[in-house]
């Protein structure tokens, strides 16, 4: 590795050498592929951060955020010295960052390994490593996007959608958030949106995961609408409501409580579309009047007004569904332009 990566500074050789002994001997009961990627990210990532006055080497903190940069899918034009970076990062066969990763550059900042948490982050690799071994991984799938120049998008993105279904146990939100958008930017955000609710309705035993605020990959995560909807699971973590039964609760009594106005709040303007067209029966207009009940408040607060105004926002489009719904809708004071 540090003749794939030039290295000529024996002081840095000496350090990843040593760091190297302390990982195999941390990382021995693990599988083989999880020890090559710690050697391999250990000294990309030793040498970049010890570097001296050397612009070929990447900075540290650029390869520490590098998300999913090298595969085009940033929003900001790369500078000259970028492309030379990610020029540097691909003939080195690093593409990405992930929370293993981070933990082994949190090692070599602080001159030690914090063996629970490295080990932490290991088992959870490892067992993705074990996942990816079947034919149809989540690693095989991306090498179709990576390995070839061919017209084979439908292939990429039908390959990518099954893997990630199948592998979710073991995607990490970095992967997820890397996948989404690709999925963006081929024009297939409908197949993005569902693999973001299918990861979060199958890793809902794992509250942790969600929590941004208090994250190591938080700032790899940019995707708005991944945000929105780990703010929200991370926000609903303490209730065990769906937020149906919380806004049946806020229909049913005079009044709610903080959690209520947080459940609620953090929703989207579908999550409410969805539970009004699903609701049938006399108690659909109660519903629906809980909802808007904060827009009539003088002093409401800032995530009062957002539940009316997504409220509002789901009514006018079910109301531009049909000329019976425009009807409907129009009860609760929506007006749907072109309805009389």
């Amino acid at each position: 590795m540090a003749k794939k990566l030039e290295i000529k500074n024996i002081r840095i050789i000496k350090k990843i050498l040593r760091l190297s002994d302390q990982l195999e001997s941390l990382l021995k009961k693990y599988e083989p592929e999880l020890i090559y990627q710690a050697l391999h990210s250990m000294a990309l990532l030793a040498l970049c951060y010890f570097k001296q006055g050397n612009d070929k080497i990447p900075d540290y903190d650029y390869v520490k955020n590098i998300g999913y940069k090298i595969y085009g899918l940033n929003h900001k034009e790369a500078t000259i010295q970028e492309k030379q970076w990610n020029s540097f990062l691909r003939n080195y066969l690093f593409y990405n960052i992930d929370e293993f990763d981070l933990e082994i550059a949190k090692s070599i900042e602080n001159g030690f390994f914090n063996e629970v948490s490295l080990l932490a982050e290991a088992d959870k690799l490892n067992a993705k490593i074990i996942a990816d071994k079947s034919e149809n991984s989540f690693s095989e799938a991306w090498k179709k996007y990576h390995n070839t120049f061919a017209n084979n998008q439908e292939e990429v993105v039908s390959s990518l959608y099954e893997s990630l279904k199948k592998n979710v146990q073991y995607i990490s939100p970095i992967n997820l958030n890397g996948t989404v958008k690709l999925f963006r930017y081929l024009s297939e955000n409908e197949k993005a949106n569902e693999l973001i609710e299918f990861y979060i309705s199958n890793r809902r035993s794992n509250k942790t995961i969600f929590d941004l605020k208090h994250s190591s990959f938080a700032n790899h995560i940019d995707d708005p609408k991944i945000i929105e909807r780990f703010n929200c699971e991370s926000k609903c973590s303490g209730d065990d409501r769906s937020p149906e039964q919380v806004i049946i609760s806020l229909a049913a009594k005079n009044g709610w409580s903080q959690n209520d106005i947080e459940v609620l709040s953090a929703l989207t303007v579908d999550d409410f579309y969805q539970i009004f067209i699903s609701q049938h029966g006399d108690h659909l207009s109660g519903l629906v009047d809980a909802c808007l009940q904060f827009a009539q408040i003088d002093n409401a607060s800032d995530e009062q007004k957002m539940i009316s105004n997504k409220t509002i926002e789901a009514l006018v489009k079910i109301g531009k569904q049909s000329s019976l719904n425009a009807r409907r809708v129009a009860k609760f004071g929506i007006r749907i332009e072109g309805d009389i």
